[in-house]
């Protein structure tokens, strides 16, 4: 009997605690915006419109571009980026820094970028909403 009453409880516990690991991550894929604010060494203090497109994602991971301004349009540039198992938190790396994340409760996703560089290093965050 105690053999079954294990196996059972043991049952009991895993079909509770699947849910909870199985959870999906949400779906990035589209146009996010914001305004960002930051300072670098070159630019001096950035107060401007930001963007990222994911174009692509499986699971967690993902395939995405940042648009930002430059003078006379904006600057595209590829990222791959990816969920912490929190869902939580993304980490995005490109050719020059990284970006760091967190998906707040509303949908808001607020998303720092860090590079640094002998010739540069810039610092700022955007809050970004999701575009229609």
């Amino acid at each position: 009997m105690k053999p079954l009453v294990f196996a059972l409880s043991l049952v009991a516990t895993l079909a509770v605690a699947v849910p909870a690991s199985a959870q999906q991550a949400p779906s990035l894929v589209g146009t996010w915006k914001g305004p960002s604010d930051g300072v670098g060494m070159e630019m001096g203090y950035v107060n401007a419109d930001y963007g990222l497109v994911v174009e692509e994602q499986r699971g967690r991971s993902f395939k995405a571009k940042v648009v930002y301004p430059v003078r006379g349009g904006t600057k595209s540039e590829p990222v791959f980026g990816t969920l912490t198992p929190d869902l939580k938190t993304l980490y995005l790396s490109g050719d020059d820094g990284i970006h760091i994340g967190t998906i707040q409760p509303d949908g808001v996703i607020d998303l720092c970028y860090l590079e640094a560089d002998d010739d540069d290093a810039l610092a700022l965050c955007a809050r970004l909403t999701k575009q229609p």
